[in-house]
């Protein structure tokens, strides 16, 4: 079902309007720019060991190139450089990570691509790019720490990263190119490396979409009567607390859908986002060749929105369409052919997976 959310939706929709969504939109967004700003401008580094330094300083293509040829040569040479670091890929499985960017012990799966970008303007907004999309996490805290493996939750279990690989080796080319000017014209003593680059840039401009996530996280704890969690202060400075004002407008979003009757598209549009007014508008994933390398991968990352969507569309009495059933069928048929699924998912996560759509599609059939 990962296809059917790469195209975004072009259908006029009325909306739920739900009091103190927008407030809930401008405090999480106010987060979000609070940290990215204090991190841009704080030098700080993650460890020499972290995986995508490593990437970063064994990547072979030289910084000197011109715009247009880097760019080119780092299209060519990027997934087979994230095949060589066992990254997951349409060309390559891949393996499962451990605390790369979530619970020191979590699992985590990697997913390498090269989606076309436009690269004048990559580099000269380099700053306010993301090259990482969380698709998967555990957690539903929204108190947003710097993704650096480090930080512990109760809430465990299988994440899932998106790297745009050449979008992350121009950002740090044009990260690169800065240092090397401003230390040559005096502006400062050193040139920052690459473990100063990760911890600056990359991890804070990952807090987007890991918040989006968080927040389908909670609609799915209030939905199913599970508890939200908070693990606290993550940061040397104080931000408003916004968990209470998150669940009182999911509360009544999921309350307002059980007395209508709506469709797929129309519980998108009415989930409140944080970088987007909606889910209809913020949940557009990248098209990726979905070979049986990467398949595995992409439907167990939206495995538990898809969860959610299905189970709010039935209680709220509205229905499936034709297309959406089809192509659950046709999950779970890879799901059982496409061996990858069971060799590459931990038993917990295959089991679990294979029971949710067994489970959805009994919902459909009554």
């Amino acid at each position: 079902m990962y296809e059917y959310f790469t195209d975004p939706d072009t259908v006029a929709r009325p909306s739920l309007h739900i009091s103190r969504s927008g407030l809930l939109r401008h405090w999480g967004n106010y987060h979000i720019d609070k940290i990215k700003e204090y991190y841009n401008n704080h030098t700080g580094y993650v460890k020499n060991e972290h995986l995508l330094v490593r990437f970063i300083k064994s990547f072979p293509v030289p910084l000197m190139s011109n715009d247009e040829r880097y760019y080119m040569n780092v299209m060519a040479a990027g997934l087979d450089h994230s095949m060589l670091m066992r990254m997951t890929s349409s060309i390559y499985n891949g393996r499962i990570f451990k605390g790369v960017f979530y619970n020191p012990e979590d699992s985590e799966i990697l997913i390498a691509h090269d989606t076309e970008f436009n690269f004048v303007e990559v580099n000269k907004r380099w700053a306010e790019v993301s090259a990482i999309t969380v698709l998967r996490h555990p957690r539903s805290d929204l108190d947003l720490p710097l993704l650096d493996g480090e930080t512990v939750s109760v809430e465990k279990g299988t994440s899932v990263i998106l790297l745009n690989i050449p979008l992350l080796m121009c950002q740090w080319r044009a990260f690169r190119l800065e240092q090397i000017r401003k230390y040559e014209a005096g502006e400062s003593s050193g040139i920052l490396g690459a473990h100063h680059f990760i911890k600056m840039f990359v991890l804070p401009s990952m807090l987007g979409s890991h918040m989006e996530i968080a927040l389908i996280n909670r609609y799915r704890n209030i939905l199913y009567g599970k508890t939200n969690n908070s693990i606290g202060r993550s940061h040397p400075f104080v931000l408003p607390p916004i968990d209470n004002l998150a669940t009182d407008v999911q509360t009544r979003t999921i309350e307002a859908m059980t007395k209508g009757n709506f469709t797929m598209r129309q519980v998108m549009n009415g989930l409140t986002a944080i970088t987007e007014p909606n889910f209809n508008i913020y949940y557009i994933l990248p098209k990726l060749l979905a070979t049986n390398q990467v398949q595995w991968a992409l439907e167990f990352s939206i495995m538990k929105v898809i969860e959610l969507l299905f189970d709010l569309v039935n209680r709220s009495h509205g229905n499936s369409s034709q297309t959406q059933k089809n192509a659950l069928r046709a999950m779970y048929r890879a799901m059982r052919s496409n061996k990858r699924f069971s060799a590459m998912l931990t038993p917990s996560d295959y089991s679990e997976t294979v029971g949710l759509v067994d489970k959805l599609l009994r919902n459909e059939i009554q």
